[in-house]
């Protein structure tokens, strides 16, 4: 059930390696740069960027059980019990090697895990064109760089990044 192309993705990725520097492109959701990991620890944390990124995955779970009941229901927790252990595997090394590296917190750790489940569930579901908020954070993290916050009232304003 679990999708191998969106895992060997995730293996690819160079996890938080642009962090600090300039962001060269341009992303599907209008963004700030943010300056530091000092920064990045603090707004990554804080209540407003949790309840962007819990109404982000409402919308999505909403989405998918109001127009895909028989695809949702009593699937997508089964998706999320599998991808887990996937996301420790793989994701979660490479941040704790990195974390030794810039001196980041366990929120930063936590943040990507979440960010990461929800957009392996919206490739899960990619069939049925679900909202794509954790997609569009998949690119800033392929990129190298961090989602850590959000300016403005949900779900106008910009994602701020590192």
């Amino acid at each position: 059930m679990v999708d191998k192309t969106e895992l060997d993705r995730l293996k690819t990725i160079d996890w938080l390696s642009k962090c600090g520097q300039s962001i060269g492109r341009n992303y599907p959701l209008p963004y700030v740069a943010v300056s530091s990991w000092e920064e990045a620890n603090r707004l990554c944390t804080e209540p407003s960027w949790e309840a962007v990124t819990e109404e982000a995955r409402s919308e999505l779970t909403e989405y998918l059980s109001m127009r895909f009941p028989t695809k949702y229901q009593g699937v997508w927790n089964k998706v999320v019990r599998e991808l887990r252990p996937y996301i420790d595997e793989i994701v979660v090394p490479k941040l704790k090697a990195r974390q030794q590296e810039v001196n980041f917190g366990d929120g930063v750790i936590d943040c990507i895990k979440w960010d990461v489940l929800h957009a392996l569930m919206t490739a899960h579901y990619a069939v049925c064109s679900p909202p794509s908020f954790y997609r569009d954070l998949w690119v800033v993290y392929e990129d190298g760089h961090f989602p850590c916050g959000w300016a403005g009232v949900w779900p106008k304003g910009e994602l701020l990044v590192l």
